[in-house]
């Protein structure tokens, strides 16, 4: 095996820096349906992510009390 070289730039240090914060910023919401709506009010840039936004908007979410649809 090759010596591992030295990086300028750790992927995994910066996911896991990433996914610490996330997880303090959505702790600070007391309830799943005051989680649900922080994720709801992102409005995405990406046209796939908008489509994918939007299809997920129409199935009621379980934790929020309803039933998916099918």
């Amino acid at each position: 095996m090759s010596k591992t070289s030295d990086k300028g730039f750790d992927c995994v240090q910066l996911m896991r820096r990433v996914r610490e914060e996330l997880s303090e910023e959505i702790n600070r919401f007391p309830t799943s349906e005051d989680r649900i709506q922080w994720i709801q009010s992102f409005q995405h840039s990406d046209p796939l992510l908008r489509r994918l936004q939007t299809e997920a908007a129409q199935h009621t979410h379980p934790a929020a009390g309803g039933r998916r649809r099918a």
